[in-house]
């Protein structure tokens, strides 16, 4: 399941992420990346250092107020954010994220990756994030404080710069459940458990059997 939503950050949250990039030294990309990737890997990182606890708190403080989004990813570790920039000529070609991040000293499962778009879309040319799916590739260029959260199995790539600056927040999540397929079976229920509960009374016998649905397939797939 990849799932874009709107207005992640608002506007104070994503003007507070972009003036780090002046106010903050960076590094190659490359610097972060495993094996490989270091070949594909051509942007710029910045070094958050003591700001670091301070960008994760505005970013988890965003997405809790996007109840759906807890649904959806079920999320279980955050990792700490990555601020990146492109500037013209730099890209990341095809690669697969790391199965595993660290946190607080202890390693955790990336199952879900997401970028959170900075830049105004029209401040900067190329820079699409290109994701390989099942059902083809789909490309992602969207408004600053938007988000596009997609199953870190998937091949993907970003494209090149070829004007301006392309500015995004790079996040990892391990989640409860750790097949794509099943959290979104536990999405797509959920939605329908919202409007029965808006729609049924709580002595409705299909409300009472879909919450007994849901609760046991979460026993099933949860893992703590």
């Amino acid at each position: 399941m990849i799932l874009a939503v709107d207005n992640v950050l608002n506007s104070d949250e994503t003007n507070f992420l972009l003036g780090l990039f002046d106010a903050t030294e960076s590094h190659h990309g490359a610097a972060t990346a495993q094996g490989d990737v270091k070949e594909l890997k051509h942007n710029k990182q910045l070094l958050l250092g003591e700001r670091a606890p301070e960008v994760r708190q505005c970013v988890l403080e965003a997405l809790n107020r996007h109840p759906h989004l807890s649904y959806a990813l079920l999320p279980k570790t955050v990792s700490m954010p990555a601020l990146s920039v492109y500037e013209p000529g730099m890209a990341y070609g095809p690669h697969t994220d790391a199965h595993l991040g660290q946190h607080g000293g202890a390693f955790f499962r990336c199952d879900i990756s997401c970028t959170i778009f900075l830049s105004d879309p029209a401040s900067y040319d190329g820079g699409a994030l290109t994701i390989r799916t099942p059902e083809g590739a789909k490309d992602y260029k969207l408004a600053a404080g938007s988000a596009v959260f997609y199953p870190t199995t998937y091949i993907h790539l970003v494209n090149e710069v070829t004007a301006g600056e392309r500015k995004a927040c790079i996040m990892w999540f391990e989640s409860f459940v750790r097949d794509h397929t099943q959290r979104w079976m536990l999405y797509e229920l959920q939605q329908i458990r919202a409007w029965m509960d808006t729609n049924q009374p709580i002595t409705s016998e299909p409300r009472q059997r879909l919450v007994n649905f849901c609760e046991n397939l979460n026993r099933m797939w949860v893992e703590t």
